[in-house]
């Protein structure tokens, strides 16, 4: 194996480096990280992994000490990598095969998987992370630094290289992601005021994006298409975000033309789909939306085995949420046999989802398989949620299993005595098997409850 050093910046990172430190391990590679001014245990948590630590001094520029990590590589191969970031382990046997020093400077694309909160989204998105070892190579940026511009420059090459690496530097809420992009908001705007590139704005108009500045996002992201400096497929992640500040603007038929752009460049994506579906549903368009979920699926579905699209940024949405979305849609158009379809492909991925069982068991009472229902129940722990117990009570009226139906509204409203409909409903069954009194007592205690 050629020689490989793993090159990291980092300040502060106890509590994550380890995970990426352990991630890297079978790699047996020359470890630098250069500490950028930490307060707590980072540096000896690096030195406990075998790392060689240096100190830089912190400019606010993660160029300049992204350049000084690579001071430090002796390898014929340099992996940049971040203490929020883990490597797939498939990645191993790839960087085991990797060629010897090449002859030309050369950089690696590298696919990012990354995760949002939530976890139904996760965004994927390409980096030149593998980089080899020639000086010409240098990073340029405040932020969001980049190595293209330098490849260029001495006539490099540019290739595939099938890694994926996970980052959770996204996987944040509340005020821990406000704070990581108010540390990067001046940054952007400063590289924005140094270089006016459409990357940079691109950049800027996503952080304006994620603190809910749809205007000011829109703004600059046209500004970066002004520019020009995307071309072909690089602009769709240009194009899905500016549709995407348009409808949450209100602005429809803009963020439709836009997001028909998006996919005219290419449907091998899940961005322009997706956004194009949130546009259909603001137009109560329910078979449109159907078409775009089954086209994000598709997609989707290819990003979760690892098969990368030709997007540079692209979002992956867990199958189990579009399959549940299309199964409501499905339901409401009372196409119950694909609602029915849809659910279970869900249920498959989810099986516990009350949820989605609920979804499932309304698409069973819509093609009248009320025996279905009652079989499904019966294999269901206790307690079931509303929704599951009414059609549970349903199916046994439907089948004519009156004495189960009466028992279980009996069980349902002691429990729940509050809920006026469950009471009507074991009135009606009283006075049906004519127990009269039974059914006006109950019905005496609703109208005094609403007084």
């Amino acid at each position: 194996m050629p020689k490989l050093s793993v090159c990291m910046i980092v300040r502060d990172e106890a509590e994550r480096l380890p995970g990426c430190l352990e991630s890297i391990q079978d790699l047996h590679a020359e470890l630098i990280v250069v500490d950028t001014g930490s307060t707590d245990e980072t540096v000896a948590i690096a030195r406990r992994y075998g790392a060689r630590v240096e100190q830089f001094t912190w400019i606010d520029d993660f160029a300049a000490a992204r350049n000084e990590s690579l001071r430090y590589a002796s390898g014929d191969w340099r992996l940049w990598l971040d203490a929020d970031e883990r490597l797939d382990p498939a990645a191993a046997d790839l960087l085991y095969h990797l060629p010897p020093r090449a002859k030309r400077p050369t950089i690696y694309q590298v696919h990012l998987r990354n995760f949002r909160p939530g976890g139904q989204q996760v965004t994927m998105s390409m980096s030149h992370r593998l980089i080899s070892h020639h000086r010409q190579i240098r990073f340029a940026g405040r932020i969001h630094e980049q190595v293209q511009a330098s490849l260029k420059a001495a006539g490099g090459v540019e290739k595939p290289s099938g890694l994926i690496l996970d980052h959770h530097g996204y996987d944040l809420e509340g005020e821990a992601m406000a704070a990581k992009l108010r540390r990067n908001r001046p940054l952007l705007e400063e590289m924005v005021r140094e270089e006016g590139s459409t990357y940079a704005l691109f950049t800027l108009g996503q952080n304006y994006a994620m603190t809910d500045e749809t205007e000011a996002a829109l703004d600059t992201f046209r500004k970066a298409a002004a520019a020009g400096g995307f071309q072909g497929l690089s602009q769709v992640p240009l194009l899905n975000n500016m549709a995407e500040c348009c409808w949450k603007l209100e602005q429809l038929d803009e963020a439709e033309r836009i997001a028909r752009q998006s996919l005219e460049l290419t449907t091998e994506q899940t961005g322009g789909h997706f956004i194009l579906y949130r546009i259909l549903q603001a137009r109560g368009d329910r078979a449109g939306q159907i078409a775009c979920l089954q086209a994000v699926l598709e997609v989707s579905r290819k990003g979760e085995r690892g098969e990368i699209g030709p997007v540079a940024q692209d979002v992956i949405i867990a199958s189990r949420f579009v399959l549940f979305s299309l199964a409501g849609l499905h339901l409401a158009a009372e196409n119950y046999s694909a609602a029915e379809e849809d659910i279970r492909a869900c249920l498959a991925l989810i099986p516990d989802e009350p949820e989605a069982i609920a979804v499932l068991w309304s698409a069973l009472a819509g093609q009248k398989r009320w025996g279905d229902i009652v079989a499904a129940a019966t294999g269901m722990p206790a307690p079931l949620g509303e929704r599951l117990r009414e059609l549970q009570g349903l199916a046994y009226i439907k089948l004519g299993e009156m004495g189960q139906a009466v028992a279980h509204y009996e069980a349902w409203y002691a429990e729940h005595p509050e809920l006026a409909d469950v009471g009507r409903r074991l009135a009606g069954l009283y006075a049906h098997a004519g127990r009269a009194a039974d059914a006006e007592a109950i019905l005496t205690g609703l109208a005094q409850a609403d007084h």
